[in-house]
């Protein structure tokens, strides 16, 4: 055998060999309803900060320890500690731990020390700040009691502490792609410009 051919030959080999070897490194399983997923379609996948995965589903809110489920779905019979809607968009954690679960028709939070749902959007203490949210599909939760939820043209600016809502509206700018904070600075991306909002 010709040497570039030999050298050929092995090189094929070796490359073979390591991606072989590499993918076997890792095992895929299918994770669904049959093993207490509540839907089939996940929306939102989130780690909290004990290491437990969150789903949010087409059906229901689900926590996954590794092996066991534990699914929250809605419960009209206790309407202030239930889900307002069984449809997720978002899932985050403020810095108490508690978790935010954003709904196609309301916000809810998971409190950490209670280990409970509190529906928001049915709380009399908040009146109607987490009714009639717009679309709404993402959530942001600073550090200074505000929070912040995109539809695709509104951007609802809510304060915990004044108990008010502020909306914005995006309608000639195209969609509203995405809202971050970076350095106190928020920073709001629609599909035509990017704005940027001190927040202190």
């Amino acid at each position: 055998m010709k040497p570039v051919r030999l050298f050929l030959v092995l090189f094929l080999t070796l490359i073979f060999t390591f991606s072989n070897n590499a993918f076997c490194k890792y095992k895929f399983k299918s994770i669904s309803v049959t093993d207490g997923l509540p839907h089939s379609i996940v929306l939102k996948v989130f780690q909290d900060a004990e290491g437990y995965m969150w789903f949010g589903t087409g059906n229901g809110l689900s926590r996954y320890d590794g092996k066991y489920f534990k699914n929250f779905i809605p419960d009209i019979k206790d309407p202030k500690n239930t889900l307002p809607y069984h449809i997720i968009n978002d899932i985050v954690m403020d810095n108490k731990h508690n978790l935010w679960i954003l709904t196609q028709r309301g916000v809810c939070v998971f409190d950490h020390k209670l280990q409970k749902i509190i529906n928001l959007s049915a709380d009399n203490n908040y009146g109607s700040i987490f009714q009639n949210l717009s679309l709404a599909i993402k959530i942001l939760v600073t550090d200074d009691s505000l929070i912040w939820i995109k539809g695709y043209h509104d951007l609802h600016k809510i304060d915990l502490k004044a108990k008010n809502r502020t909306d914005y509206k995006f309608t000639n700018e195209g969609n509203i792609r995405s809202i971050v904070k970076l350095n106190n600075v928020i920073y709001i991306l629609t599909s035509r410009s990017l704005y940027k909002v001190n927040s202190k």
